[in-house]
């Protein structure tokens, strides 16, 4: 006897059951309650048992009881529990059939007829019946195909989940992703575990599961879906905790009766479950190392998947008339809540499911004899190929000779000679054979552009006997002559013609591998096409063959290459029909959603007759032949597929024309086939090295001393223990260095931790820090091991301090010169959290703290919330405040009393702040001194600094807060401001990382794609400069080239990747056109026109100029860049042409921090709006003039008695003009006929006369 889990919901909660399974795969329920009974207290007769269809297993108010329940097929069974005491107390209305539906269930969704408003299409709006029938006149019921065809109603639905580890703002997957709120390991060390997950898909998750294994290596699992990224990642758990799911088809003929997951949320430790959802009782943060490691877990809503709330104020319809007698809100999510309620219930899914099938009975009435004369129509076409005289007759036509040597002349054969020689014969009859008819030539002029006028039936001898179906009539536009086009279907005239399109190919060409020999089928897909399978010995399978594509065993060809939305395919034989639809598609699942003509129950009866009738002509050999394939071909139709090179190509056969219109051109993306649950980790090097190999490396520091000798500023290195102390003699030294060593080794540090007493790197931020002489430096990358509580203090005074449980390795990404971040770690303060840092100050002598710090997730629902409190001794207060909309504000307390406010900063970014102690406070963010205030009492003596997390947080709401994180905190002596100031501005500079590129596509939905060009970035101090375009009749490449000014004032010269087809790199050096950024220019629009692939496109600057290049064709488009942005980089897809532009965008430089701006601001600010706005305009103008044409002297000069320039700019007072001319490069002033004259100052160039214009005109128009 074998067991199985078994999740049990019950009051919100999941609990593990493992029930025995009888050999007949049932288990007792009478022994599931006793088990039931010892969890929960539950006595049998107290239990209503129910399953997620609402199917009651077991109740005390049931008619007649179960005796066992069938688990055949269910690999992780869900059942509901409901205690029978509290659900007798829920009644329902008496007359609940007259009634909203909302008034019984309250917000639950119940499955019953839905009723939606006539004429609103796929509205996800609509009321019950009662509803429909008493509050609204213009009501139509929704039918169970519209449910099925529905792109609103499957969006209420998770059907795909994705984890990422990895830093803090991770990009959300591509493809409508969204982030669910918190971190899968939070309140735990180690990496960023996030959770996304995707609506409106063909599979529904209807499970979700937290499975814990033996380590996080582990590959096994009792999973059928598991998401391989471990949620605990980084913290060096010895757990594995993995996420599972289960899924179930939205087609599939049960979809619209059970339930699946509609929404997922996270809680901590004891909070309560959200209202309405389940609680996955398994912690994700099992066996996370740490103190003060909070349990988490995973919560989910479930909704019947054809359920719907009846709508409160109907849309549309107005107001509900039941309103008033609307239940509270109900967090039951399924039946069995009480007999009442669930006899209800019942009854309105019975009748949803009786109304459902009386649509699809009739319904399908009307479509079987369609299909059933199609498939029986295909299979006499068929017959006609077994004709000896008609294989005689093709076998005329065949070069088999030349097909054969061909065969074997072939370098790269197929494995199988047949399939060679199909290969072959394929070829031949695509390339010499047969010829493809867009529209037939003029018959009397030869014109080969005739026109369709319309469709006839057969009318000449000829036709008659061709069996021709239609015959296409065409008419020439010059000579105006009619041209017959008949659509033979007798395979041997055929022959004759050697023409047509893919019916007649396919046609003609199955008979041909009938001639030659092969097993072979006609392949009609429903959606308008028709090709041929021949069967291999040496696969054992049959493979797809189109001669219209040259193509074999290409079967993806259709969905992935040409972007069909295939349903109906079957595949006939004088031997058999199969259904073999499967073959053609990655994803089956939405080929269901379109095969809506016949249920699937009877298309395969009504194929199974067939085939019997057929194999019961044939000899038992062949039967029993035929009969082992159909099995093995079942078993191969039902395996996922992948698409190969050849299958992702448009529609080779046809004018461009023809395929555009049939959307067979592969511009139109199929259905992608997205496997619920695909994974991405971003991997973070760990300490690979254990405590005592870093004490062996350390040791040897002590006694030899590291590469870099004179240079090295490390405490723990000889080199510098040799300057701080040069009497010490060897013998000390080395002795010294054991014992301290010894030392370290007992003590409880991590192997991260002693690590950073190693020699650090020329130039990191260890490098930097240690130069300054710190008293006291933690860099906070200590590990997370149980025995290590330790934060270990570099700076050689040993001033280590402990973590009372404070997260660790939290991500912190700090930049390298190179263009590769260095990715540290950081120290995480969650609410209620302290670290003290106990500093002991023997004098006077000024002090800084630094540190580099981010403040992660979400702004919260208040306006004001403290989440980092900076504390030193009793005197001073540095509070870190919530400002609003992903904004923060940092303020200095005094003696608790609010003193100083900084500006606003953003959450998510990092940001180096310094706060010196001397004859004053000062706090310096990012090189720039935001407040000081009187500094108070000296710091004297022992101090403690105390970092706090956030201090005011809801108990429902911890894991949503915003969390600081900081890291490389030092205690600095300061020798002067100027010198603390320029350290400050060397950590901004080297070791804040800028924003990371945003990456936007042309419908502007976040993109995944990536730059990985560093000077790209902002931290690269490079610009856009230059942007070269390369084109003709289509656009075909471009070209960012970036500059950076060195300090010595030489210009640093950087191309980007062109980014173009094989017609752009072949003239790399001669770009069709080309643009030069003046200063202060930069990229802040992308359009064009495109169709299938891009036709021309343009970019446009922050001063209004714009470049070209391309072709006229196609529909206009814009990428949409947020507002406020440059575009640092822009890729494409690229191929024979380009397609989908992605824009890289960061913030664009701020105008209030720019001198030339501010002194505008100053210069205007008491002037009257209507006369401000009338200079701007009016000098505008004169800028315009000198930016489009540089050179001509006229624009240069402005006379003051002008009446345009009286009466604009002349009526601010005369002080105010002459510097508001001189502002707009007017400097000169002269006298010419009495007059005054403005004269602007050109450059020593015209181009650097138009871009002094032009940034004055950029200025004053966002003045404006």
């Amino acid at each position: 006897m074998t067991s199985m889990e078994l999740t049990v919901v019950f009051a919100q909660q999941e609990y593990y059951v493992s029930a025995a399974v009888e050999p007949d795969k049932s288990i007792s329920i009478e022994l599931l309650q006793c088990q039931l009974m010892s969890i929960l207290g539950l006595l049998p007769d107290e239990q209503i048992l129910v399953t997620s269809q609402g199917d009651v297993v077991a109740s005390p108010y049931a008619s007649m009881a179960l005796s066992s329940l069938s688990v055949d097929g269910n690999d992780r069974l869900r059942l509901f529990l409901f205690d029978a005491k509290e659900a007798s107390n829920m009644e329902s209305p008496v007359d609940w059939r007259e009634i909203c539906s909302r008034c019984v269930f309250g917000d639950t969704p119940v499955v019953q007829p839905a009723f939606r408003r006539i004429g609103s299409g796929d509205s996800p709006a609509l009321i019950c019946q009662a509803c429909a029938q008493t509050c609204s006149s213009d009501s139509e019921m929704v039918t169970p195909l519209e449910w099925r065809a529905s792109t609103q109603l499957p969006k209420r639905f998770i059907s795909e989940i994705r984890v990422v580890a990895g830093e803090a703002d991770v990009p959300v997957p591509a493809g409508g992703f969204e982030k669910v709120a918190g971190d899968l390991n939070y309140s735990a060390s180690g990496d960023y575990v996030h959770l996304f997950v995707k609506r409106g898909g063909n599979r529904l998750i209807t499970q979700l599961h937290v499975e814990h294994t033996s380590s996080q290596a582990s590959t096994e699992s009792s999973l059928a879906n598991r998401v391989n990224v471990h949620c605990n990642a980084g913290n060096g758990s010895a757990t594995g905790v993995f996420l599972g799911y289960q899924t179930a088809s939205r087609f599939a003929p049960d979809a619209l009766y059970t339930q699946a997951i509609a929404d997922v949320r996270l809680c901590v430790g004891d909070e309560p479950v959200p209202s309405g959802y389940i609680k996955i009782t398994r912690n994700l943060n099992e066996g996370a190392p740490g103190k003060a490691v909070s349990p988490l877990f995973l919560c989910y809503r479930l909704c019947p998947t054809g359920g719907f709330t009846c709508a409160m104020t109907h849309g549309a319809f107005g107001e509900c008339l039941f309103q008033s007698r609307h239940a509270s809100d109900n967090t039951v999510v399924a039946s069995g809540t009480s007999p009442s309620r669930d006899a209800v219930a019942a009854s309105l899914d019975e009748a949803r499911q009786r109304a459902d099938n009386t649509y699809f009975e009739s319904f399908y009435r009307q479509n079987e004899p369609v299909m059933r004369r199609r498939l029986q129509g295909s299979l006499q076409r068929v017959g006609v190929y077994e004709d000896p005289q008609v294989q005689a007759e093709a076998l005329k036509h065949i070069p088999v000779e030349k097909l054969h040597e061909r065969a074997k002349a072939n370098p790269t054969p197929w494995p199988s000679y047949q399939d060679e020689l199909v290969m072959q014969l394929t070829h031949w009859f695509k390339r010499e054979f047969f010829t493809w008819m867009n529209q037939p030539k003029c018959g009397s002029c030869g014109f080969n552009k005739t026109g369709l006028v319309h469709t006839e039936g057969p009318s000449t001898p000829e036709e008659r006997a061709g069996d021709t179906s239609r015959v296409e009539v065409y008419q020439c536009p010059q000579c105006r002559n009619r041209t017959r086009f008949p659509r033979y279907n007798d395979p041997v005239k055929l022959l004759e013609t050697r023409t047509g399109r893919c019916g007649e190919w396919a046609n003609c060409f199955t008979l041909c591998c009938r001639a030659m020999g092969f097993e072979a089928r006609y392949v009609l897909d429903v959606t308008d096409h028709v090709w041929t399978e021949v069967y291999s010995a040496h696969e054992q399978r049959w493979l797809h063959c189109d001669p219209c594509e040259d193509q074999l065993d290409c079967p993806l060809t259709y969905e992935v290459g040409w972007g069909k939305k295939l349903s109906y395919i079957f595949s006939f034989s004088h031997e058999e029909v199969v259904d073999t639809a499967r073959r053609y598609t990655q994803d089956y699942d939405a080929m269901l959603g379109r095969r809506n003509d016949v249920s699937e129950s009877w298309l395969a009866a009504t194929i199974a007759a067939m085939n019997q009738t057929l194999l019961s002509a044939l000899p038992a050999d062949r039967r029993n032949i035929l009969e082992a394939r159909a099995v093995q071909e079942q078993a191969e139709l039902t395996r996922g597929r992948v698409a190969k090179e050849g299958e992702v190509h448009g529609r080779v056969s046809g004018s461009d024309e023809w395929k555009s219109q049939r959307k067979e051109d592969g511009s139109h993306e199929a259905d992608a086939s997205q496997t619920s649950g695909a994974t991405q980790e971003a991997k973070r090097a760990t300490a690979t090295r254990s405590k005592a190999e870093i004490a062996q490396m350390l040791c040897k520091n002590l006694l030899v001393g590291c590469d870099r000798s004179a240079d090295c500023v490390n405490p723990y290195c000889l080199h510098q223990r040799a300057r701080a102390s040069p009497e010490m003699s060897p013998t000390d030294r080395a002795a010294q260095a054991l014992q301290f060593v010894s030392s370290l080794q007992q003590a409880a540090f991590s192997a991260e931790g002693l690590s950073t007493l190693l020699c650090p790197v020329a130039g990191n931020v260890r490098d930097c820090v240690l130069h300054q002489k710190p008293r006291l430096y933690l860099p906070l990358q200590d590990g997370s091991d149980e025995s290590s509580d330790l934060l270990v203090d570099c700076s050689g005074h040993e001033h280590h301090v402990t973590n009372p449980g404070c997260p660790l390795q939290k991500p912190f990404i700090i930049p390298s010169g190179d263009g590769k971040p260095e990715r540290c770690a950081g120290l995480q303060l969650l609410g209620g959290q302290t670290l003290v840092i106990p500093l002991k100050s023997e004098n006077t002598t000024p002090m800084a703290f630094s540190w580099l710090m981010r403040i992660n997730g979400e702004s919260h629902a208040r306006k004001e919330q403290e989440i980092l409190t900076i504390s030193v001794a009793s005197t001073l207060d540095l509070a870190v405040i919530t400002a609003g909309d992903k904004l923060f504000r940092i303020v200095l307390r005094q003696n608790g009393s609010a003193v100083q406010w900084t500006s606003s900063f953003k959450l998510g970014m990092s940001y180096h702040v310094a706060l010196t102690h001397s004859s004053e406070w000062r706090l310096v963010v990012n090189a720039k001194e935001e407040a000081r205030l009187t500094r108070g009492e000296q710091l004297v003596g022992t101090t403690d600094v105390v970092f706090s997390g956030p201090k005011v947080v809801d108990s429902d709401q911890k894991i949503l807060s915003p969390t600081p994180v900081i890291t490389h905190f030092a205690v600095l002596p300061v020798e002067s401001e100027q010198k603390l100031l320029q350290f400050c501005q060397t950590m901004k500079e080297k070791y804040v990382s800028a924003a990371p590129l945003q990456a936007i596509d042309h419908s502007g939905s976040p993109s995944d794609k990536t730059c990985e060009l560093y000077v790209a970035s902002l931290q690269s101090g490079f610009r856009v400069a230059r942007v070269r375009m390369w084109g003709g009749e289509f656009f075909d490449g471009i070209q960012l080239v970036y500059e950076k000014e060195s300090i010595d004032g030489s210009i640093e010269v950087v191309s980007g990747s062109l980014v173009g087809n094989r017609i752009a790199h072949r003239s790399a050096n001669a770009p069709t056109t080309e643009l030069t950024l003046l200063p202060n220019e930069y990229l802040t629009g992308l359009v064009g026109r495109k169709g299938a692939w891009m036709d021309c496109f343009r970019v446009e600057t922050n001063f209004g100029r714009s470049l070209y290049c391309g072709g006229s064709g196609g529909n206009d488009f814009r990428v949409r860049v947020p507002a406020g942005s440059q575009i640092r980089a822009i890729a494409f897809d690229v191929g024979d042409h380009l397609a989908d532009p992605v824009a890289f965008v960061a913030e664009a430089p701020g105008l209030n921090d720019d001198p030339t701006y501010a002194e505008l601001k100053e210069l205007l600010k008491n002037v009257d709006t209507s006369k401000c706005q009338a200079a701007i305009s009016a000098a505008c103008r004169y800028l315009e003039n000198i930016a489009s044409t540089p050179s001509d002297p006229k624009f240069q000069s402005v006379r003051a008695t002008n009446k345009f320039f009286v009466t604009n700019i002349g009526n601010l007072a005369p002080a105010t003009v002459t510097s508001f001319m001189a502002w707009c490069g007017f400097t000169n002033c002269e006298k010419r006929n009495e007059d005054d004259w403005y004269i602007f100052a050109v450059e020593k160039t015209n181009e650097q006369t138009a871009a002094k214009a032009y940034t004055r005109l950029y200025y004053l128009k966002q003045f404006k």
